[in-house]
């Protein structure tokens, strides 16, 4: 509800938030600004400018990103079966491939990256119908509301189809898994934070070449003992921080950085 009021039967506004108040299921009320200069200026401020809007849209873009990212990511590690990553098993929801036999088409990922795109281009309009507004009409208004209303719709549908179809029957292959962590040379960094960066190097070079893990580099090089392999080399206790710093602090007396 906007303006003076002038095109108004008396009580007609109170009554248009009455009843939005019942659809909606929360309270509903007139526009108002704090610290406001001139009395309802608030009321102007819906036909004059579409900044609510874009800060809508932008909020929604930045949801949709994050559902994106992670169907981005789901994508990538679900990728096989033969090649690629193979660490996530994502449920059967439809026929796979016609053109290529035993893969798994991540439909449910690649929906998120969808909505992110969409959501994406309608906060851009948003953002384009800021620009394009005059004076105290903002008529470019409707792309932005429509935009707005889509994105809504998407993200609480989209999400919500993610979450029944992929991630309540997601699988991890934990076979895989280990041993594309155990595999990773990555894991040479902890011979570079006990013995510095060259012998780290070499580990993770010996162990690329050989087609075997970093472990196995180190014990080849006689860098540790066994026992103290298994531990420093462990790829559960290296994925957290906490495990990660008190094996440096115990194994501390072994550092020998030129």
């Amino acid at each position: 509800v906007l303006g003076t009021g002038i095109g108004q039967m008396p009580g007609y506004n109170e009554a248009v938030f009455e009843n939005l108040s019942r659809v909606v299921g929360f309270p509903m009320h007139r526009a108002k600004m704090d610290g406001e200069v001139i009395e309802d200026s608030a009321l102007f401020d819906g036909s004059a400018n579409n900044d609510g809007l874009m800060i809508l849209t932008s909020v929604l873009k930045a949801l949709a990103c994050a559902g994106g990212k992670i169907g981005n990511d789901f994508y990538i590690f679900s990728s096989g079966p033969r090649t690629g990553i193979g660490e996530l098993i994502l449920p059967s929801i439809a026929p796979g491939s016609s053109i290529m036999p035993g893969k798994l088409n991540p439909y449910m990922p690649e929906l998120l990256l969808q909505i992110m795109q969409q959501v994406s281009s309608h906060d851009h309009v948003a953002t384009l119908t800021i620009n394009e507004s005059e004076l105290d009409l903002c008529s470019s208004t409707c792309a932005s509301f429509m935009g707005a209303m889509e994105s809504l719709e998407l993200i609480e549908k989209g999400f919500r189809l993610f979450t029944d179809l992929c991630l309540k029957d997601l699988k991890i292959n934990r076979e895989k898994a280990r041993k594309n962590a155990e595999m990773s040379t990555a894991n040479a960094t902890i011979a570079s934070a006990l013995f510095g960066y060259p012998v780290g190097t070499r580990i993770a070079q010996t162990a690329y070449k050989e087609r075997i893990t970093c472990k196995e580099a180190a014990l080849r090089e006689g860098l540790v003992s066994p026992d103290v392999a298994e531990e420093i080399f462990d790829v559960a206790k290296l994925a957290h921080r906490k495990d990660t710093v008190a094996m440096l602090a115990k194994y501390g007396a072994l550092r020998a950085i030129d």
